[in-house]
């Protein structure tokens, strides 16, 4: 193909390269000139154009871009009409994406004029997504490359969409002690919906003691009911092969494949196979529905395509997933926190902005407890314990706040009334620079003493992993609860009358259990009748 300025008298046939507006006449680029067209423009008195001449042996780029574009085209993979030189694939059923990369490049490094562009290895497709464009950049090409090009394209098989299969699953939930966990619903319910989403259910689901012989049953009876995949969400991370999950996995014949992904988050995840059947210790992030690890290991197994260690070793180009306001981001630890030799600055955030509802006329923090003010109680604890400030969030009726506790730093919640979460964030937006970790506070619990409130401070170890410390006695958690300083953008981005549990659910790697021994984690005040129970003697 020639291309550039030519006479008219030379175009007949020729391809207008730029859209022609001259003298009455208008032919838009990809015009192919006829006779008519080149009388039309000599009348107007255009002498020469910009144009594409095809030479012997050319053919267009509609159909060099469909001849390619059907070389490529597989199974659940459907072309587009060609148009512009671009054809079009899309998936035609759901599944996941899986490229020969090699065979890409090769066909892209073959000649500038020809490229193909495609979504990522192992994403994710819906049926009628578009997948991958194969665009021409000149108008015409050598009808041998494009056999070349088709030739490449057919040999290398350079796409294919694995459907998702359904898969019956099991789902484990393990905990500490008898009650379940509330949040074991809300995560069992977020599994749900990814096997939803993904073409499968959640068949079975089981809770169970944290302990190996009950993990172990577990999993038997699960197999026993024909679950095909079993997941494995336990009450604590699991840390090392010999842990209590897989050491379950191995007791009812298993194998473990892999125990950590390079894929953040979601570095905690376990691989294991019984025989046929696929199992999945779950990283904490799992029981967030942002992207993480989890999602990669889960797509490959319900599309049929079974992840070896190998695999998941490869996932590190890539692997850190689109940064998140709810995990740690370790580039802004702050460099005072890069050797403890540094000791950290801690704030106690004590919140004491609510409106007291459902304690009747008189504000709750301000109820006589054991001969001084509720809310007095926990300033007196923060102020003894190793923190080293202690910040006061004020609402409702801050005046006499304030009076019952003179000489306390304040700052003032003028939206009070929209929740817990916005006393919450106006005091981590009122932190110092120099605040390395918050101690949320509530005001409501006056049974939390210093001696608490130093655990967590002792536990915070950032080069340790510890970077959520939340206290717990006989096995259950409660409060308050220490936050890194990476955490407060997550802190700052919180909603409603909700404080920051799901935050602590989705980062179970980062934190880090302080056993306490006092059942006063648990004891906040609301009522009357809690006030009168909580002043009856032991």
């Amino acid at each position: 193909m020639k291309f550039g300025a030519f006479p008219i008298q030379d175009c007949v046939g020729a391809i207008v390269a730029h859209t022609i507006r001259d003298g009455g006449v208008m032919l838009k680029k990809g015009h192919k000139l006829t006779g008519e067209d080149i009388r039309e423009l000599a009348l107007a008195g255009v002498e020469q154009i910009v144009a594409a001449l095809p030479e012997p042996g050319d053919i267009g780029e509609n159909e060099a871009a469909d001849k390619i574009g059907a070389a490529i085209q597989q199974d659940n993979i459907r072309k587009s009409g060609a148009a512009t030189g671009r054809v079009n694939l899309y998936a035609e059923s759901d599944g996941l994406l899986t490229l020969n990369e090699t065979g890409i490049h090769a066909l892209n490094n073959l000649d500038e004029r020809i490229t193909f562009a495609t979504l990522p290895h192992m994403a994710p497709v819906r049926a009628g997504q578009m997948m991958a464009t194969i665009k021409i950049i000149p108008f015409a090409l050598p009808e041998n490359l494009v056999r070349t090009a088709s030739d490449l394209a057919l040999s290398q098989g350079l796409m294919k969409i694995w459907p998702f299969r359904a898969k019956a699953t099991g789902l484990i939930q393990t905990r500490h002690g008898r009650k379940s966990d509330k949040s074991q619903e809300k995560t069992a319910d977020r599994l749900s919906r990814r096997l939803k989403q993904l073409g499968s259910r959640l068949k079975l689901r089981v809770s169970c003691a944290h302990e190996e012989s009950a993990i172990a049953a577990a999993i038997k009876g699960l197999i026993k009911n024909d679950c095909e995949l079993i997941v494995i969400f336990g009450a604590s991370a699991i840390s090392d092969r010999k842990d209590v999950v897989p050491a379950a996995i191995e007791t009812s014949g298993g194998v473990i494949e892999r125990l950590g992904m390079p894929v953040d988050p979601g570095n905690l995840l376990l691989l294991a196979a019984i025989d046929d059947v696929a199992v999945i210790g779950a990283p904490g992030c799992a029981k967030s529905p942002k992207l993480n690890g989890f999602d990669w290991v889960l797509e490959r197994i319900l599309a049929g395509i079974k992840p070896k260690s190998e695999d998941i070793a490869l996932m590190g180009p890539g692997g850190l997933l689109k940064e998140i306001s709810s995990r740690p981001q370790p580039r802004n630890v702050p460099e005072a926190m890069e050797s403890e030799k540094t000791p950290p600055h801690i704030t106690a955030l004590i919140l004491a902005a609510g409106e007291s509802k459902r304690m009747g006329v008189e504000n709750k923090l301000l109820k006589d407890f054991d001969g001084k003010p509720m809310l007095l109680h926990a300033v007196t604890s923060a102020r003894a314990s190793k923190a080293d400030s202690v910040l006061m969030v004020t609402g409702c009726e801050a005046g006499k706040i304030r009076k019952a506790v003179p000489e306390t730093e304040t700052v003032q919640n003028a939206n009070y009334a929209d929740g817990l979460s916005s006393s919450l964030k106006t005091g981590i937006s009122e932190l110092a620079d120099k605040t390395d970790a918050v101690i949320v506070m509530l005001g409501d619990m006056p049974r939390i003493s210093e001696k608490i409130l130093n655990a967590l401070i002792a536990g915070f170890s950032p080069e340790k992993g510890r970077n959520i410390c939340v206290p717990v006695y006989q096995g259950k958690r409660g409060n308050p609860v220490l936050f890194a300083r990476e955490y407060f953008p997550a802190l700052l981005s919180l909603d409603g009358d909700f404080g920051a549990k799901h935050l602590i659910e989705e980062n179970e790697e980062a934190v880090f259990e302080v056993e306490i021994d006092s059942p006063a984690i648990f004891l906040d005040i609301d009522t009357e009748n809690a006030l009168k129970a909580a002043l009856q003697p032991t």
